[in-house]
């Protein structure tokens, strides 16, 4: 398990993400290398997507804790990586989600939402919590899923 830690003590000490083994008694630093790291997701690979909030930057880290990209989008709600390693970022203020390839080509997926929460399930489907929850097949494709569970 994977774990972001703010340092909120003063002084203020360093940002971290923490790896916890099953059933172990103590963690070990992954990186520190991060800022502010607020949200993560995994691809198949391996590497790590981490949302530093305070620079609205999303790195790319390889499984050795060690940057290998990152990108600027902004406010970010949520990540999801699906199987094929693209990279789903819930952008509200722009109101869409970006998809970034494996390859760093970057492209809007999905527009005209606030989307907010990103689960993909096994079959690709990416469901979107927005005025009710929209389900968006791998292709795009957008249906009304279900009416909106907070009202």
């Amino acid at each position: 398990m994977f774990v972001s830690v703010i340092s909120v003590a003063k002084p203020r000490g360093p940002d971290a993400i923490y790896k916890v083994a099953s059933g172990a008694k103590r963690k070990s630093i992954f990186t520190t290398e991060v800022k502010d790291p607020t949200l993560l997701t995994f691809d198949n690979a391996g590497n790590l997507y981490v949302y530093q909030e305070s620079e609205g930057k999303i790195s790319k880290l390889g499984p050795n804790g060690n940057e290998i990209s990152s990108a600027t989008l902004g406010d970010t709600y949520d990540l999801a990586c699906d199987r094929s390693g693209n990279l789903f970022v819930a952008l509200p203020h722009t109101h869409q989600i970006e998809k970034i390839a494996p390859d760093g080509t970057t492209a809007p997926f999905a527009t005209d939402l606030e989307p907010w929460f990103l689960p993909i399930d096994k079959t690709g489907n990416i469901f979107v919590l927005d005025n009710g929850i929209v389900k968006f097949s791998p292709d795009g494709k957008r249906t009304a899923f279900a009416s909106n569970p907070i009202n």
